[in-house]
């Protein structure tokens, strides 16, 4: 994947996306009339990670982790 595009809306922190996600930013910010900013990157600027595949790594990380048993203690609450 490419992760060669900058992405910000309005006056945001700006994000770096490959191609599938920057695609998609853009269609709903298209259909929610929002303003934002997208800027492709030249391969020798372009960074090594997609901060929206990062996010998804990382939520199943999270789901695996919270699926699994453990020993509930008195008084502790899920």
């Amino acid at each position: 994947m490419n992760e060669k595009f900058l992405v910000t809306v309005g006056e945001e922190t700006p994000y770096i996306m490959c191609e599938r996600h920057a695609q998609v930013f853009e269609k709903a910010m298209i259909v929610n009339a929002v303003p934002h900013t997208i800027i492709e990157l030249d391969e020798e600027d372009a960074p090594k990670h997609c901060h929206a595949c990062d996010l998804v790594v990382a939520k199943d990380y999270a789901n695996r982790v919270n699926d699994q048993s453990r020993i509930i203690l008195p008084g502790e609450f899920i």
